[in-house]
């Protein structure tokens, strides 16, 4: 049982910095892999870098922080500079995700290495520990969200790119409808409280697996 617990303020001022680094990362993921695919246009516009100050949006970050859906810059690609558009438009559209993925295999980690450190028993004698450990889950917690959150195949996250490249040509109609409507279906979800119940199991999945790896290795 813990014996310390953080008010709503506290895990908001706590997932400050965790969101940056999770919006920040994964754009500049989008800008490399299009980059290295051959387009321009992000390296152009400033994107190829870590820096928040280029990739955050302060309204989707805000939302993010009260409603628990966001969005940050989304980054610009120009598919006529790549040599297989639909395959290239594709991995530059997972390359997000996946470093999500991969910042919450970070976070496992650091945890692996907290308590190879200290006792994990003073998590909850001592405040510090406490926190710490809280961040750390936080940072595993988020990135996995935004892993899953945008793979949905809903326009504009992430996961409808993929599905486009998917599709066949003669589907293009189907593309297009998904796209005028795509805004506002994800408005739906969100408002009737289907988005969570479609994020939870998925979230609680991996989450559980990364915990089940740290149980192996302590």
């Amino acid at each position: 049982m813990d014996l310390f617990t953080l008010q709503k303020w506290q895990r908001t001022l706590l997932n400050l910095p965790l969101l940056v680094m999770a919006f920040s990362f994964h754009e500049y993921a989008h800008a490399l892999v299009a980059d290295k695919l051959g387009d321009p246009t992000p390296k152009k516009e400033g994107r190829l870098t870590t820096s928040p100050f280029k990739h955050i949006d302060i309204l989707g970050f805000v939302f993010f922080l009260v409603a628990g859906f966001g969005w940050a810059k989304p980054v610009r690609t120009d598919s006529s500079h790549f040599k297989r558009p639909k395959r290239d438009l594709a991995l530059v559209a997972a390359s997000g995700p996946l470093t999500n993925l991969f910042l919450a295999l970070f976070f496992a980690v650091a945890l692996i290495v907290l308590f190879m450190i200290i006792d994990p028993n003073l998590i909850y004698t001592n405040y510090t520990v406490y926190i710490a450990y809280e961040f750390i889950l936080s940072g595993i917690y988020l990135n996995i969200l935004l892993f899953v959150l945008n793979l949905l195949p809903i326009p504009p996250l992430d996961g409808s790119r993929i599905l486009y490249s998917i599709l066949p040509d003669r589907m293009d109609k189907v593309i297009y409808f998904l796209e005028s409507i795509g805004f506002y279906l994800l408005l739906v979800l969100i408002i009737s409280g289907a988005l969570d119940k479609i994020l939870t199991p998925i979230i609680s999945l991996i989450f559980n697996n990364y915990a089940k790896i740290l149980q192996l290795v302590f």
